[in-house]
């Protein structure tokens, strides 16, 4: 099968080239962007038999107006003394302003405000000792979505130029009149931000590391873009498909999915292009055309590339069984993101390889031709190179080498063995995020519960 498949590559490069590019275009034009279709709403992952959804659906009949899918609370404290009267104006003036985005950005989502003015609850909204108060807006869209993003940054629009200007006017600093952020709703933005934060750094690393490595291996620029080109087309085509799936069938992404799908395809992607391309340039150092030299290294390497994804889109697959939602797509999504990877690697990747012939090495040339010489010939018996000296020692000394690869890693085998699982969500925050400063004000101030209280329905039997 690989053997036609090279031949096919080695022969119409140029279509196939084009016929990526089509499908690249088809998907841009037709198929909807990530942000349109992903899920952020967590409680439609989880079974019907959860009380957590049992009671969502109570209150949603009982007590409409008291549903909301995350809230935001924002603190207000002086460290050293009480909170004046000026300062709970202040207050004042910021539930007057969330109230009026409520009524003039209603897509914002904005549901039910509460402060110390409420004549129920009011009081309660007050630290016993007078030094912090408390704002909670009720948000309808969950805490990890867009659209509860787009509240927050609206209201801190409109809230930062008040505070700004009340510290200015009090001759205040940050640290004499602080203010949060904290809640549900900040807790899954600075989530979310750190998410793609990291994202963002992950995939850089990957792309510095793979330039990198292709520069110092082979020092070819020209080669560097044949890995990085043909990964980040399949994650942008993947993240489409999966788009178009959710368009048209049942599935449900959460928007955290595009990590995974990110990391997967550039860390197993990438090593599946370096692979093909190793094995393309060993078939020019023997002196085959470039043509020959596609179809060769497919038929010899693509069984091994094909095998070693497949038992990681198996292994992704199976979690198509779990019963919580997240885990039943996810698992299937990423998978199916790793054959567009896999089938990028084994068509466009060689496509390119083949149209640039041996000018990929630039500026060495690899190549059939007499008078043109390998940069580096194929290993003798004799060489003193770093991995033939290494697989010498490794056919000469099995066990040994065996016995003290396993003593370096039992140390980490260990650490990794008695790792516990953390599940709270703060402990996931950056250490100067917003929220988890806020959350450590009310901590301080109020008693446990303020920040998140369980709300518990009765129902009688009628």
């Amino acid at each position: 099968m690989f053997d036609k498949l090279g031949k096919l590559t080695a022969r119409f490069p140029l279509p196939i080239l084009l016929g990526w590019l089509a499908l690249a275009g088809l998907l841009f034009w037709f198929a909807p962007a990530w942000e349109e279709r992903c899920q952020d709403d967590d409680l439609r992952f989880l079974p019907p038999r959860c009380l957590s959804v049992q009671g969502h659906e109570l209150l949603k009949r009982a007590f409409p107006r008291e549903l909301y899918g995350s809230k935001v609370i924002y603190a207000f404290e002086r460290p050293n003394r009480q909170l004046t009267k000026e300062d709970l104006d202040l207050v004042d003036r910021l539930v007057a302003e969330t109230l009026q985005a409520r009524d003039d950005h209603p897509e914002l989502l904005l549901g039910k405000v509460t402060s110390h003015r409420d004549p129920l609850i009011g009081s309660r909204y007050i630290s016993q000792d007078g030094k912090c108060t408390l704002l909670s807006v009720s948000i309808e869209s969950p805490f990890l979505a867009f659209r509860t993003a787009e509240a927050l940054s609206h209201l801190e629009g409109r809230f930062k130029p008040l505070i700004e200007a009340y510290r200015a006017a009090h001759g205040d600093t940050e640290d004499s009149f602080r203010t949060a952020a904290t809640g549900p709703a900040a807790i899954g933005h600075d989530l979310n931000e750190a998410a793609y934060s990291s994202l963002e750094g992950t995939t850089v690393a990957t792309l510095v590391l793979v330039v990198v490595i292709l520069l110092v291996i082979y020092r070819a620029p020209l080669l560097v873009l044949v890995p990085l080109g043909t990964i980040g087309g399949a994650v942008w085509m993947s993240l489409r498909i999966l788009a178009l799936f959710m368009a048209l069938t049942e599935i449900q992404l959460v928007n955290i999915t595009r990590v995974f799908v990110v990391v997967m395809l550039f860390g197993a992607g990438t090593d599946y292009c370096l692979f093909l391309i190793s094995r393309y340039r060993e078939e020019l150092l023997k002196g085959q055309n470039p043509a020959d030299s596609i179809r060769n290294s497919l038929r010899r390497v693509g069984g091994a590339l094909t095998a070693s994804a497949a038992t990681v889109i198996v292994g992704l697959g199976m979690m198509a069984c779990a019963e919580f939602s997240k885990l039943r797509y996810t698992g299937p999504a990423i998978a199916l993101s790793l054959v567009v990877a896999l089938l990028a690697s084994l068509t466009l990747a060689p496509a390119v390889l083949r149209l640039l012939g041996s000018w990929a090495f630039w500026p060495h040339r690899l190549g059939y031709s007499p008078g043109i010489l390998p940069i580096r010939p194929p290993a003798q018996d004799g060489d003193a190179g770093l991995w033939h000296w290494v697989s010498k020692k490794v056919a000469a000394y099995p066990g040994s080498i065996l016995a003290v690869s396993t003593l370096l890693i039992l140390p980490l085998a260990c650490l990794g063995w008695n790792t516990e699982s953390v599940f709270d969500i703060s402990a996931e925050l950056p250490l100067g995020a917003e929220s988890r400063t806020g959350m450590e004000m009310i901590r301080r101030r109020f008693t446990p519960g303020e920040l998140g209280p369980l709300t518990v329905l009765v129902q009688a039997q009628q």
